[in-house]
């Protein structure tokens, strides 16, 4: 059975882990998607090699406030004061949105979490329009 391994090393680690804190100069292995090992020379020679010199390696981030079903409006509004955007654009868009949008939308949200490296999230899906 082939496992797919790639080193990402020489950035600081940043572990969010009290005993481990951060890495200057670390390695992450992951093999099959899976962070396996986390430290400084882990020994490793059969892997990808990431070279992340001079950069952050950030495993698992976490994002605790995102409204995933929100992934087709984004940017829609950015030019926009908070009061426009709930007065405006929320009372307009929203009622009808259904329940296979908002399903659309957290997927999608969810997809776009992970391309940017978070691995974990609160999400507020607060548009229950229906009981679906």
């Amino acid at each position: 059975m082939s496992t797919d391994r790639k080193l990402i090393r020489g950035g600081h680690v940043v572990t969010v882990d009290a005993k481990l804190g951060v890495i200057p100069d670390g390695e992450v292995l992951v093999e099959d998607g899976v962070i396996t090992a986390v430290g400084t020379n882990l020994g490793v020679s059969d892997a990808e090699i990431i070279d992340a010199e001079g950069g952050i390696i950030a495993p698992g981030t976490i994002d605790t406030h995102r409204h995933t079903w929100q992934a087709q409006l984004r940017g829609c509004c950015a030019d926009t004061s908070l009061q426009q955007y709930i007065t405006g654009f929320w009372a307009d868009a929203t009622p009808s949105y259904t329940a296979e949008d908002a399903k659309l939308g957290t997927l999608v949200g969810a997809l776009e979490a992970l391309d940017g490296g978070v691995t974990t999230l609160l999400d507020y899906a607060h548009i229950t329009n229906s009981p679906e």
